[in-house]
């Protein structure tokens, strides 16, 4: 007994199609056209066998720049698909601390869940060049001191502001006892 699966499939359990392989066998399914926002019946779907591929060869990153798919992520459905000469992060907010420090990074999507109904993508960290690895760590823990300390200056402000409504109340409530003779 073999199983067939689309070009998709194969790609989640880190395989591609060979080169010039025809389909094992065409078969129909439905798709989202998104751009008519409607279902569409009767779409052919090609599906292929193993021995009709090989396993996947992780892309090389070079100067600085992590390769990434279409959609501007990187497909990391298993450690050997780890992009060459790239390590993952899995720091939360890392983007924006490589966008602050002109480093290039992409986010890793690890799975696809579909609750709803129809899959979406699971994201779990961030694909970043080795050369790097250190400089945006340092930069993401500096980051992470400067908002631990902005939660604590936010919170002493906020409770000696309330400290300060508390004084200022008592003196009024004295005051008018004062006046009135309470």
């Amino acid at each position: 007994v073999f199983t067939l699966h689309s070009r998709e499939t194969w790609v989640k359990q880190a395989r591609v199609v060979k080169l010039h392989e025809k389909p094992y066998k065409m078969t129909t399914t439905m798709k989202w056209d998104r751009a008519k926002n409607k279902i569409i019946k009767d779409v052919p779907l090609e599906l292929f066998g193993i021995w009709q591929t090989k396993d996947f060869e992780p892309p090389v990153a070079e100067n600085g720049v992590v390769p990434r798919n279409a959609y501007g992520n990187v497909e990391l459905f298993k450690p050997c698909m780890l992009p060459i000469n790239t390590v993952h992060l899995q720091l939360p907010s890392l983007n924006k601390v490589c966008k602050k420090i002109g480093v290039d990074c992409a986010q890793a999507v690890v799975g696809f869940d579909s609750s709803g109904g129809w899959p979406y993508p699971v994201y779990d960290g961030f694909i970043v060049c080795k050369e790097f690895e250190e400089k945006v760590i340092d930069a993401w823990n500096r980051d992470q001191e400067d908002m631990e300390r902005k939660e604590k200056e936010k919170y002493e402000k906020r409770v000696y502001g309330n400290w300060k409504k508390l004084i200022k109340g008592l003196y009024i409530r004295e005051r008018l006892k004062n006046k009135y003779n309470l």
